[in-house]
């Protein structure tokens, strides 16, 4: 089981340039490259079969990420606004994956309320996966609370009933969070497994001083009951659309 990932916190509650960035942010995601790079002859990535967007809001879904990604062949989960005001996560899935049952999940712990989604995708041949995206609690005084949602994220991941699953999203979890919470988590870490490159080993830069060394705030994980291969491991780093860098990733499941 093979899949090409791509996930990106949109920075949606950044009203200054909402609109443009977004729409900036579906020619990145869908053409590999910008609409100048792609009008002037450049060759863009091909586009990822499943994309996890965190930092939605109602606004870009309904007039940008919605009718753009669906156009390019996509399906979205969920396809309409999060009821309530705010942010939330977004998975779109396209072939030969198809998109199956998907739920949306708020956290055991959260102060800010936060949840995870979750979708069960299928393909002609390869089978069923699971693909889990979320924004995890992110003011500095959440540091407890980010240790308990990546313990229940760990949890999920272990489900030995669950198809080969890949959590990616937006998880701001701290270095000392990190080393404190990494012995207790089953998953595999799809930035170890792809040998810590480091172009890819900050994913945040603080928006006063975008010259700093960064934090690895999104990640990739993926289920610890089966071998994984990570073939690639990139980041897109796009300071006019985000504060976030995109991750872009290839995994195998064996």
């Amino acid at each position: 089981m093979e899949l090409h990932l791509l996930s990106w916190n949109l920075d949606g509650l950044n009203t200054r340039r909402l609109d443009a960035r977004a729409e900036e942010a579906c020619l990145e995601m869908v053409l590999g490259q910008s609409l100048r790079e792609a009008v002037n002859g450049g060759i863009g990535r091909p586009p990822p079969q499943v994309i996890a967007l965190q930092e939605v809001v109602k606004r870009i879904h309904l007039s940008t990420l919605r009718p753009h990604l669906i156009a390019a062949g996509y399906a979205l989960y969920p396809a309409e606004p999060a009821r309530e005001d705010g942010d939330y996560s977004v998975i779109a899935v396209r072939e030969p994956w198809e998109l199956g049952r998907g739920r949306r999940v708020r956290f055991g712990v959260s102060p800010l309320a936060r949840h995870w989604v979750e979708v069960v995708i299928h393909h002609p041949t390869q089978g069923r996966a699971r693909v889990i995206t979320g924004h995890m609690e992110s003011l500095r005084s959440g540091g407890e609370a980010r240790l308990a949602q990546a313990r229940e994220l760990d949890a999920l991941l272990g489900d030995p009933d669950a198809p080969p699953t890949v959590f990616l999203g937006d998880t701001n979890l701290r270095d000392s969070e990190w080393r404190a919470v990494r012995r207790d988590l089953a998953m595999d870490d799809a930035f170890e497994l792809a040998g810590a490159p480091r172009a890819a080993r900050a994913t945040w830069w603080p928006p006063t001083n975008e010259e700093a060394p960064g934090f690895r705030f999104d990640r990739v994980w993926l289920d610890p009951g089966r071998p994984w291969t990570v073939s690639s491991f990139e980041t897109r780093r796009r300071p006019r659309i985000s504060d976030h860098a995109a991750i872009e990733v290839r995994v195998r499941a064996r």
